[in-house]
């Protein structure tokens, strides 16, 4: 069946909330780019079965999941696009947003490096124990099947781990590399308009508040490289995490 409008397939949450670092990208650039769209929350135990039943595309052999979101289901073709950097390209490829947007030599060279940096020792171990309490109860029970199995500890030891640990500190040491990418005079990375290289910087940071609250998002981003991502949090804030038009 085919829509007028795109169908944005999401991980769900228990409040129902886009959180995912990928769906996030998607979500905003959306609504960046004024495109129609009704979401689909898909609880993450789901994932799978539903990809499978839109045709979605399979990771690569080997791959610890085989599907993952976001899916694109576009309008009046029903053509589906899976995977947040290939759903950018073909809304590119459709003439959607200019080339300032898609600045893909910023994302590779500024973007791409800067999430690279990140460990899973020092890095999203602050970050992926603290994900499974937000999802809604099956959700909870596969992340912590499936990340348990990953690991050598359970997420839940990991946490244990971190119990002195000043919340902020660590944050501070997840966005940092993102930080000093910008200098805080402007909230984007060209200085003059939004590109979708801010948005995977503000996606990733909108996972990160998911994960470890607000309060202490906030106050990382104050004390990481003198407040440089300040702006774009609050711009994006503002203008693009907005509720969702409608949800299916």
């Amino acid at each position: 069946m085919t829509t007028d409008v795109f169908t944005f397939y999401d991980i769900d949450s228990a409040d129902h909330t886009s959180w995912s670092p990928a769906t996030l990208r998607t979500y905003y650039t959306l609504v960046h780019l004024s495109l129609p769209y009704v979401r689909r929350p898909v609880c993450m135990a789901d994932v799978a079965s539903v990809s499978a039943s839109l045709g979605a595309p399979q990771r690569p052999e080997g791959a610890r999941l085989r599907y993952t979101l976001p899916t694109l289901v576009l309008p009046k073709s029903g053509e589906v696009v899976n995977d947040s950097v290939d759903i950018a390209k073909r809304l590119q490829a459709l003439g959607h947003g200019d080339d300032a947007f898609w600045d893909w030599k910023r994302h590779d060279d500024a973007f791409v490096p800067a999430l690279s940096s990140l460990t899973f020792d020092d890095h999203y171990v602050n970050i992926l124990p603290y994900v499974p309490e937000l999802l809604d109860d099956r959700g909870r029970q596969y992340f912590y099947d499936t990340r348990n199995a990953w690991f050598p500890k359970t997420l839940q030891a990991y946490r244990d781990d971190q119990s002195a640990n000043d919340p902020v500190a660590d944050v501070v040491r997840v966005v940092e590399p993102f930080a000093s990418l910008y200098d805080g005079s402007a909230p984007f990375l060209n200085g003059t308009s939004l590109s979708y290289t801010d948005i995977c910087v503000a996606a990733f940071l909108g996972w990160v508040a998911f994960a470890r609250g607000r309060q202490t998002m906030d106050a990382a981003l104050k004390a990481a490289h003198g407040g440089s991502l300040e702006p774009l949090w609050k711009w994006v804030g503002d203008n693009l995490a907005l509720p969702h038009a409608a949800d299916k």
